[in-house]
Order: C-alpha cells, then structure tokens, then sequence
C-alpha cells in the first residue's frame, strides 16, 4: 500500500493529465470546426464565383446572337434592295438574260458568304466560350481542392495512459527508495541479548 504522499502525487498526475488530455482533444477539436467552417465558406464562394461568372457568360453569348441576328437582318435587307435595284435598272435599261442573272447569282453568292461567315464566327465564339467555362470550372475546382481539411492532430489516449502509468511508477519507486534509505541497517541494529547472556 502506498504512502498518502505517493497517493497524492499519483493522483495529482492522473488529474493533470486528464486535463492536459482534454485541452488538447478541445484545441484539436475546435481546429477541425475550423477547418471545415473555412472549407465551406470557400466552397460556396468558389461555387458562386462559377456561377456568377458562368451567368455573364451565357448573357455575352445571347448578346452576341442578337448581334448576328440584327446583322442577317440588315444584310437581308440591304441584298433584296440591291437586288430590286438591279432589276429596275435592268429593265429600265432593257438588259436581260445572262447578264442579268448573273449579277442576281453574284448577289445570292456575296449573300450565302456573308451568312457562312456569321456562322463559322458564332461557332468560334461558342467553343470560346465553352473553353472559358471549362477553365472557370477548373478555377473553381482548384480553390475547393485547396482549402480541403488536413488531418488535424488529436490527442492520443494511450499516450495519456502512459504519461499516468510513468508517473505513478516514478511516484512509487521513489516511494520505496525513501523508504529503503530510511530502513536501518542490519548493522546499525541494536543486538538483542538473550536471557542468559548470549548473543543471537
């Protein structure tokens, strides 16, 4: 049985790691709240910065169909009054056959160039834009990935078991070296006489 100062002192080492332990596990604790708080704080605003951007993309792409569209119409426009001015003055002049219809087919081929030029141009716009979009999905990506919790470092039970377990064994050793040096000696012994005078 150990001394009540040994008790103490092994007691005393169990509390303080107990709380050492518990310090440590609510650090670490509050550590990993942390992390995924910020984690998610970057999720969303990643996901938003996608979205938002994503929005002014598809915006800049309906503004630019409307453009080409204005465009077919005022190139439609312009060709079928160019093309009833030929006529007129053709008639007035009183030219017709060949040359007259190839003035006409000149127009329809300066006309059919014109609209396969918008629609190779809106093609190249749209996998431009596709490429973007791609990019600003990779962007978001990489700011998630990025802000993805470590491992946050926890206490370890066992090593606590252990920090109790040599403090107590520190305790008791140097319990039981304190009371080997105050054990007298067996020289240091008082002889014990027996009755008639012998020596044990």
């Amino acid at each position: 049985m150990c001394e009540p100062v040994t008790a103490a002192t092994i007691g005393m080492s169990v509390l303080t790691t107990a709380f050492q332990f518990m310090g440590a596990k609510n650090l670490a604790d509050a550590e990993a709240d942390a992390a995924v708080d910020n984690f998610n704080a970057t999720k969303d605003s990643a996901n938003r910065d996608f979205l938002n951007k994503v929005v002014q993309e598809n915006e800049r792409a309906v503004q630019e169909a409307e453009a080409d569209t204005e465009e077919r119409i005022k190139a439609d426009i312009t060709s079928a009054e160019t093309v009833a001015r030929a006529k007129v003055s053709a008639g007035e002049s009183g030219v017709s056959g060949i040359s007259v219809d190839a003035l006409l087919a000149e127009f329809k081929r300066e006309d059919a160039v014109f609209e396969n030029t918008l629609r190779r141009n809106a093609q190249f716009r749209e996998s431009a834009r596709r490429n973007r979009i791609e990019s600003l999905e990779a962007q978001r990506e990489s700011r998630i990935n990025s802000a993805m919790p470590g491992a946050i470092m926890q206490p370890s039970l066992g090593a606590a078991a252990l920090q109790i377990g040599g403090d107590s064994l520190d305790a008791y050793s140097d319990y039981r070296a304190e009371q080997r040096a105050n054990k007298p000696r067996v020289e240091d012994q008082v002889s014990i006489r027996r009755p008639g005078g012998h020596h044990p």
